[in-house]
């Protein structure tokens, strides 16, 4: 007796999503809509269930990977297995530097012999909720100048929750 069981030689691709954005302290993650398929499926057949996975929180970028999916016929009926040629591709969730900015305050004064110091600064941007700033701004002068000597804006450290959020994007001038 001779058996003969059909087989799809459709080549089918399920990619899956891609998604960026600014750091804002809270999981970014693709859902379960977020892919494409190309390719030619049999008539009636559809793709279905489609599981996605990947998160990213903080600064970088993780895989988005399918973990399932099911190829089902018109009556439902799971047809999975009747098709060898199925690839899927990773997508990327990606979570950009959020840009803040620390400029030193300026001042002045009436020469008296003592040095004019100002350790304050200006926070261009906006933080996070949770999130807190701490910098360092040095800068001193005794003498009467003639041009204005700037402060310096230095260590500048964004934390959330205890964890360093500090990115090369936060600049100090």
């Amino acid at each position: 007796t001779l058996y003969a069981q059909w087989q799809n030689e459709n080549w089918i691709t399920i990619a899956a999503g891609s998604a960026t954005r600014t750091y804002d302290g809270t999981p970014l993650t693709i859902n379960n809509t977020q892919y494409t398929v190309k390719g030619n499926l049999s008539t009636g057949d559809s793709i279905t269930d489609v599981v996605l996975s990947g998160t990213q929180t903080n600064v970088g970028t993780s895989a988005t990977t399918v973990t399932s999916y099911r190829i089902v016929d018109a009556a439902g009926n799971d047809v999975t297995n009747s098709y060898k040629n199925v690839n899927t591709f990773n997508g990327t969730v990606e979570v950009t530097p959020r840009a803040l900015t620390v400029t030193a305050d300026s001042t002045n004064k009436t020469y008296d012999g003592t040095a004019l110091t100002d350790d304050k600064a200006t926070v261009g941007g906006t933080l996070v909720k949770g999130d807190s700033i701490s910098y360092d701004v040095t800068g001193s002068v005794t003498d009467v100048a003639s041009t204005a000597t700037p402060n310096i804006v230095s260590n500048v450290k964004v934390m959330h929750t205890n964890a360093d959020k500090t990115q090369t994007d936060v600049t100090g001038n």
